[in-house]
């Protein structure tokens, strides 16, 4: 049996020596190196006799007490495996691991160690580490959900990696998302569910990038909007798995709401307002127009006058008005309010337009563009006009006139009216149409004047009236009711004509014949 045991060294020191791992024989009572093969003078970089004159402490980065403590599980073996960090003889400090154990040899118990250089390994791992919790830095500030999702052949869902987001978003944790994707699609509102589970599988089936916008209804936040991208990949078992992002558009799509009803409201306004409202910008070109504005140029919707200029619309003889006044707004900075313009519509028919324009700036303090607003004030030119001609034909007329109220209280009386009556219109102005009643007329007169007047609403005929200085004359008097909307009388206008000479005259031939 001895001799035995003696081969058995044998056979042991020949496969030590010639091992291309490093291997330490040590003496567990002191830590003192009894032997190291030439592989590990190589890796130490230290030559035998140098090794076996030190203690593994000298080698070991482990505090002493520590290094003991691991010795004694080895000698004991309670334990073979270790990793340490071991100082090689330049110094650099390099990650082992050691699978360590008693043997006897000589009579004497050492502890054997076989040592592997993990540096790479470690290395390794600490770029997959790095990479790892990069990932977990990202995924944990995106403001979202970074997610892998697979549909299983037998038609099972599961989220096999959710990033923290997935709470926040989804109010589910990822290990429950991990168990069954049905926690995450059952926060799905129903009327959208539908819709994105036939989207996922015609991406399965496609293989195509996945795209979707939906309503979640959650717990705690109500009523959310959610968005997500992913991108499938067809597994070994036939199932898909999708890489994606899921993240909050509520905000966005709260924007996107308001952002079309103004659209609407904007664009409905511009169809109906009457006013001819339009935008420019620098370069004159038309951004948007009111319909009104459209009908003037012969175009059925304004949204066909979006990018024109103004040579594209106005004839010549107007554009000149309008271009050199928006070259000064553009110029000077400056409003340019209430101008009466001339215009011809589309069907050649001229017209009157008073718009007001004012500059909008950049942020560099520049005019960018000029909005305007118009109004077709065709018809009030007109009717000033015809107010003006009224007013003109009441001032020069010849015939007397006299404007009551209702009440015969006088309101207004032409030049005639004072030079036949020889009231001033401060006199007459205030009173009472009964000031010229020459009491020739008896009460049954102007009953039936009265009368014709309230049926027809005129009345023409003779009457003799009195003057301020108490001189009685003819007229002939035509009264005529003025009625509102309502057709309440608010006025009665008298227009009358002195005939004194033509009576007098008639009287003569009378007393003649």
């Amino acid at each position: 049996r001895h001799e035995e045991l003696g081969k058995s060294e044998e056979r042991y020191r020949a496969l030590f020596d010639h091992s291309k791992v490093p291997m330490l024989l040590i003496d567990p009572a002191h830590g003192d190196i009894v032997h190291a093969n030439d592989a590990a003078q190589h890796f130490y970089g230290y030559d035998g006799a140098t090794l076996e004159r030190m203690s593994i402490d000298q080698i070991n980065c482990m505090d002493p007490e520590a290094m003991a403590q691991a010795m004694r599980d080895a000698n004991f073996q309670h334990r073979h495996h270790f990793y340490f960090d071991h100082r090689l003889a330049d110094g650099r400090v390099v990650p082992v691991e050691v699978h360590s154990g008693p043997i006897e040899i000589d009579g004497r118990t050492l502890l054997y160690s076989i040592i592997h250089d993990i540096t790479e390994r470690v290395q390794a791992q600490q770029k997959a580490d790095a990479a790892h919790q990069l990932l977990q830095d990202l995924a944990g500030h995106v403001p979202g959900v970074i997610y892998q999702f697979v549909l299983a052949p037998d038609g099972r869902m599961y989220f096999p990696y959710a990033s923290q987001g997935a709470e926040p978003l989804f109010e589910v944790t990822p290990a429950q998302a991990a168990e069954d994707a049905n926690v995450v699609f059952g926060r799905m509102h129903p009327e959208d569910l539908e819709r994105v589970m036939a989207s996922v599988a015609v991406s399965a089936q496609q293989l195509s990038p996945w795209a979707s916008e939906y309503r979640v209804l959650l717990p705690r936040q109500g009523e959310r909007w959610r968005s997500a991208v992913a991108s499938p990949q067809r597994m070994a078992d036939g199932g898909t798995l999708w890489h994606g992002f899921a993240s909050d558009i509520t905000e966005h799509k709260l924007a996107e709401k308001v952002q079309s009803e103004f659209a609407r409201d904007f664009g409905s306004f511009l169809d109906k307002t009457s006013d001819f409202v339009y935008f420019k910008n620098h370069e004159g070109r038309m951004r948007f127009c009111s319909q009104s504005l459209a009908d003037v140029f012969g175009y059925a919707n304004w949204r066909d006058l979006i990018g024109k200029r103004d040579r594209e619309l106005f004839p010549p003889a107007s554009m000149a008005d309008f271009a050199n006044e928006e070259a000064a707004v553009f110029a000077q900075g400056l409003p340019l309010l209430n101008h009466i313009n001339t215009y011809q519509d589309a069907q050649g028919r001229p017209g009157y337009v008073q718009t007001s324009r004012w500059p909008l700036f950049n942020e560099d303090g520049e005019v960018e563009s000029i909005f305007g607003i118009g109004r077709d004030v065709t018809e009030v030119r007109q009717a000033q006009a015809r107010i003006q001609l009224a007013a003109n034909v009441f001032t020069h007329a010849r015939e007397g006139i006299v404007i009551t109220d209702a009440q015969g209280s006088i309101v207004d009386v032409n030049d005639a009216f004072c030079r036949i009556t020889g009231y001033d219109r401060e006199e007459a102005v205030g009173a009472n149409s009964r000031i010229l009643n020459s009491g020739r007329q008896d009460r049954e007169f102007y009953s039936a004047m009265w009368q014709a007047i309230v049926q027809t609403g005129h009345w023409s005929g003779e009457i003799w009236n009195r003057r301020k200085n108490g001189e009685v004359y003819a007229e002939i008097l035509t009264i005529s009711a003025v009625c509102d909307n309502e057709q309440q009388v608010k006025n009665y206008v008298g227009l009358f004509t002195d005939i004194t000479p033509m009576k007098e005259h008639q009287q003569q031939l009378e007393h003649i014949a």
